[in-house]
């Protein structure tokens, strides 16, 4: 039976079909790929085999039908003896072996058709392949600029009233004096206008800032940091999923139910995802008997895609109650992210987002 099974074929020569830099799309049409030497052998080779198995089960099928099997105890084997009655009836032909096969002229065509077409269809996927390779790669490097500053303040204003008047009871949408900044930053953040966006995330000290990097909105409770994050969320340059940090843990205690929503807010997928209220969801879930803190392996697997190329930096978005540090100031009934997750985490997350301050008074009151 070994015999029946193909061999793994010659490679696409890398003479004439290989796929370089330039990405050279396939041929129109299978029948323009001309075949080298060794895949006209390996085609002729298949087509034979196929045949062969064909022609060997025909056989067995009239030696079952035909033929009483007997044992040799000469030999200590069994044979397929013809029964008297067929003695003069001729067994359909089965060569040895495969290369006493032979092909007609259209079952030769045919096999180097296929071959054609197995050739084509590698081609196309490679090339399709490295297509959206390069594209993706492309719009990894790049900050998407389609609405102006205007349009996306527009959108992110009608998003915000919309929020608030689901409410009950509702109340208009508005800016405090420290909210004002914050709005007008992530404007010129979701418009792409790195100037204007550097010019005053230099005013509000936010380090080290970039177009290229997610958003971290942290300060005191009711300041109106998730209300912002929810009028932007359908920017129209970069939107983005919104989830609360107790739906991930919800997801970590599911098991292989909650595998796919894992992997998505791991970043698997590359989508642009916002994690709400950081720092109050159970940071040790059990899975499978084993501790795990979620939203460190979601920060961290986020931050691993991105290395990889897989995840756009800015695609990681927070916000928390929560600081990064533990400070005099810091109640002692709240943690810090450090002390959740550690300052692997912590030191991670300046390279993924720009933490921005958001202060105030809460507007809940």
């Amino acid at each position: 039976m070994d015999q029946l099974r193909p061999q793994a074929g010659p490679r696409l020569s890398t003479e004439n079909h290989t796929l370089a830099a330039d990405l050279l799309p396939p041929p129109l049409l299978p029948d323009a790929i001309d075949l080298q030497p060794a895949h006209i052998e390996h085609a002729l080779r298949l087509a034979r085999l196929q045949k062969w198995g064909v022609l060997k089960r025909e056989f067995s099928k009239w030696q079952q039908l035909h033929c009483d099997l007997v044992h040799d105890e000469m030999t200590d084997t069994w044979l397929y003896v013809v029964r008297e009655r067929y003695q003069d009836d001729v067994p359909p032909f089965c060569p040895k072996e495969e290369k006493e096969v032979e092909l007609t002229d259209a079952e030769m065509q045919d096999a180097l058709q296929q071959m054609q077409q197995r050739m084509w269809g590698e081609w196309n996927a490679r090339y399709v392949a490295a297509v959206r390779q390069q594209q993706d790669a492309q719009l990894r490097q790049q900050v998407p600029v389609v609405a102006t500053a205007r349009q996306v303040a527009d959108a992110a204003w009608g998003r915000g009233w919309h929020l608030l008047s689901q409410m009950t009871p509702a109340r208009p949408f508005s800016l405090t004096s420290e909210s004002q900044p914050v709005f007008d930053l992530l404007v010129w953040y979701f418009a792409g206008r790195e100037d204007k966006f550097l010019e005053l995330a230099q005013s509000l000290g936010v380090e080290s800032a970039s177009l290229h990097k997610g958003i971290a909105l942290l300060g005191p409770k009711g300041t109106g940091k998730t209300l912002l994050l929810r009028a932007f969320q359908q920017n129209p340059n970069r939107s983005y999923g919104m989830v609360t940090a107790k739906r991930v843990e919800t997801a970590f205690r599911s098991g292989d139910d909650g595998r796919q929503q894992q992997d998505v807010f791991c970043g698997k997928g590359g989508r642009a995802l916002c994690i709400d209220d950081v720092c109050t969801e159970e940071t040790k879930v059990s899975d499978y008997g084993n501790k795990e803190n979620p939203m460190s392996r979601v920060l961290l697997e986020r931050y691993d895609r991105y290395q990889q190329g897989l995840l756009p930096r800015w695609a990681t978005h927070l916000s928390s109650n929560n600081p990064l540090y533990r400070t005099p100031k810091t109640p002692r009934d709240m943690h810090s992210w450090e002390e959740l997750y550690g300052d692997r985490v912590v030191d991670r997350l300046h390279e993924l987002c720009n933490i921005i301050p958001l202060l105030g008074d809460s507007r809940r009151l």
